[in-house]
């Protein structure tokens, strides 16, 4: 028994370095870079550490760095939009609201002096496209013509909106909507403008209702 005892205990000690020699050999051979076992130093794929694959630092693989998580130039999402103030668009260009309207819309429209006749053949008269052609608090109405039978059928103007609820230009005997014509989003109680709208013309945004 004297014997035994230092030789059980040899052997033990032996076994226990092997497994220890083995483990180190093991991570010695499984290609980490770091001490949790991934291919980079902070866990994910990319080299910024947030865990996208984009270039920029937020995660919100925009392009131009307003934080807005969208690949445009402003700060809000939306394309800027200015309104053409005093002009209205006519056939292949605009008319000078100071001395002319539109006869005709956007189509094949054409530029009158005021006051001149447009026409039936014209279908609209457009003095205004949106609210920026209005005085302040106006809006801009497509509405039929009250100027007789051999005139436009429809016109637009400006004037005052009607209270709510009802819709700023009013309904009509169908109980439609008249159009309320814009250019931008912002012109508009529900932030869109809808384009090419129009009874009767097309070409012309509308706000929707």
């Amino acid at each position: 028994m004297t014997v035994v005892r230092p030789v059980l205990f040899t052997a033990v000690a032996l076994l226990l370095a092997s497994c220890s020699s083995g483990n180190d050999d093991d991570d010695a051979g499984d290609g980490d870079a770091d001490a949790d076992g991934d291919s980079d130093a902070d866990g994910d794929s990319d080299a910024d550490g947030d865990a996208d694959t984009d270039a920029d630092a937020d995660g919100d693989a925009d392009a131009d760095g307003d934080g807005d998580g969208d690949s445009d130039a402003d700060s809000d999402g939306d394309a800027e939009c200015e309104p053409n103030t005093g002009t209205v668009t006519c056939g292949d260009g605009d008319c000078d609201l100071a001395t002319s309207y539109c006869c005709g819309g956007t189509q094949s429209g054409q530029c009158f002096e005021q006051g001149a006749f447009c026409g039936a053949g014209g279908i609209v008269k457009v003095a205004c496209d949106d609210p920026s052609d209005c005085g302040e608090g106006e809006v801009c109405c497509l509405e039929p013509n009250d100027e007789g039978d051999r005139e436009a059928f429809w016109r637009t103007r400006c004037r005052a909106p009607n209270p709510e609820p009802d819709p700023p230009c009013g309904l009509n005997d169908g109980g439609v909507a008249y159009d309320d014509l814009c250019e931008c989003g912002s012109q508009c109680e529900l932030g869109t403008c809808d384009p090419a709208s129009g009874e009767g013309m097309l070409g012309y945004g509308a706000c929707p209702y």
